[in-house]
Order: C-alpha cells, then structure tokens, then sequence
C-alpha cells in the first residue's frame, strides 16, 4: 500500500513546530535552561490555521503578512511565537528563491523593534478591539523589505 501524501497543511505545521524546537533548544544551548513556558501549546489553532492556507487568495506580500501577523496574534505556541513565526517565514521566503536568511543570533534591529512593536499591539488586545486588524496593518514584514513584492 503505498503512503497517502501530505496535505500542504501538515506538512506547513509540521516544519513550524520543528522551527519552534530549533529554536527552543538553541536558547538551551545559548543560555543554558529552555524558555519559559507561558500557556500551553493550542494545535487546533495551528491545524486550522495551515488547512485554511490554501484558500487564501492573496499577493505574496500580502500572503507573507498574513502568515506572519496572524501567528503571532494567535499566540498558539507556548513560547517564541515572534521568533518561531519570522524564522518559519525566512525559511519559507528562502526556500521560494528569494534566497533570504535570518538567523535568531543576529536578527537585525528591525526584527527587534517590530518584536517590540508588535508585543505592544497584541497587549492592547484587552482595550482595543481592533487589535489584529492593528497588526496585520502595522505591515509586519517591513522587517523583510525589499525581500517580497
């Protein structure tokens, strides 16, 4: 019997969670301990999330900033959600031929500050109802200009 393939979905999920392990275990390395776990870890959210990829019809920046925002709002990791989710989408951007790198060590300033930014949005969320459509418009991959148009 030969082996079903995978939807685009799983295989999507799949590499983020192995993007998120490589990340938590290189700060083992760099700092000594994991992080910290903040909540726990919610799947469903990342299944519907990469099942529902495929229906989007969008641009490339506009893809990439929607990929990007919304699983940093939807926080379904129980930790580095922001590096997790700018990695996974360098990986993405890298592996479609824009040849871009990043590499958690020396993320540049911009990463930073949209991390910064960005943390600040998705704190808002109890007073300000518009927050995710705040920081899908906070245009999240400026981080990667030039990179996607």
């Amino acid at each position: 019997m030969a082996k079903r393939e995978e939807k685009a979905g799983t295989i999507l999920r799949r590499t983020y969670l192995k993007i998120h392990n490589i990340i938590c275990d290189r700060m083992e390395q760099i700092t000594g301990q994991r992080p910290k776990d903040y909540k726990k870890m919610d799947t469903r959210v990342l299944i519907r999330f990469f099942n529902s990829l495929e229906r989007k019809q969008m641009d490339g920046f506009e893809f990439m900033t929607y990929v990007l925002s919304t699983l940093i709002v939807e926080q379904a990791l129980p930790n580095t959600n922001h590096r997790t989710t700018l990695s996974f989408v360098a990986v993405w951007l890298d592996t479609a031929g824009f040849g871009f790198k990043f590499e958690l060590e020396t993320h540049d300033r911009r990463m930073t500050q949209y991390i910064l930014d960005s943390k600040v949005i998705i704190e808002n969320r109890g007073t300000d109802k518009r927050y995710r459509a705040n920081h899908v418009n906070y245009q999240p991959l400026k981080v990667f200009s030039g990179v996607v148009q």
